[in-house]
């Protein structure tokens, strides 16, 4: 009780020396930065960053000694994230094969990797957002990954074209994973499509950057209890 009302007190006394006038300008957003820093959840300010990061008129996605150009918007800003806050988190070794937009499928540099490793990709059809490899030690794997603001999770039906698209560079179904993005649980897209996510594939919520879901299912996997699932 004590350590949360002095927790309270230092609250109050931290956001009332910002009404101070005599911050301005840059000391001003430096006093605010710091309080929500010291002040708000991990989540909050995730989400905070990821607002912030939509406002802007250009976004870059960071991977290896690359920095590709993508259009402004929530949806550049998953993308953002998936590949250089999840795919640090949950790859171990991982290969950025394809970034696509709407304006433009499949850029020239990604085109070469695809072709390197054999995967035939249509750009006329509906490509995934991402694929990523892994590449590590433990085998070869392509992560397809769906960023969602609206619409367009991996669904059961997504799930199957997307295998077909592996089975034509002769990957099996163990050797693809296949990831949808949201910015939050409380996301209102999230709401609206998680009830058609596909069983098989993983959740990732940018807010909640080192946890993740594994939509498990028991009709293909030989986990039968909760023993199994916990590991004992």
């Amino acid at each position: 009780m004590l350590k949360n009302r002095l927790f309270q007190e230092q609250l109050v006394k931290d956001f009332t020396e910002l009404l101070n006038p005599a911050l301005q300008g840059d000391d001003l957003e430096e006093a605010v930065s710091r309080w929500r820093k010291a002040h708000l959840p991990k989540g909050a300010l995730i989400l905070q960053e990821l607002k912030e990061q939509e406002r802007r008129s250009e976004i870059y996605v960071e991977f290896g000694h690359v920095k590709h150009p993508m259009a402004p918007g929530k949806s550049s800003v998953l993308t953002k994230a998936a590949v250089e806050v999840f795919a640090k988190n949950f790859l171990e070794k991982p290969e950025v094969l394809l970034i696509s937009e709407s304006a433009k499928k499949v850029h020239w540099q990604f085109g070469r990797l695809l072709d390197r490793l054999g995967l035939v990709v249509n750009p006329k059809k509906t490509l995934p957002d991402l694929i990523i490899a892994e590449t590590s030690s433990k085998g070869f794997r392509l992560v397809f990954i769906e960023v969602v603001h609206t619409d367009g999770p991996i669904s059961n039906e997504r799930k199957r074209e997307l295998l077909e698209l592996a089975s034509k560079s002769k990957l099996t179904e163990s050797e693809c994973a296949f990831v949808t993005v949201f910015s939050s649980r409380s996301d209102p897209a999230y709401r609206k499509v998680q009830s058609s996510i596909a069983w098989g594939s993983f959740v990732w919520f940018a807010d909640e950057p080192e946890r993740i879901i594994y939509l498990i299912d028991g009709e293909s996997s030989r986990t039968r209890s909760l023993n199994d699932f916990l590991g004992i």
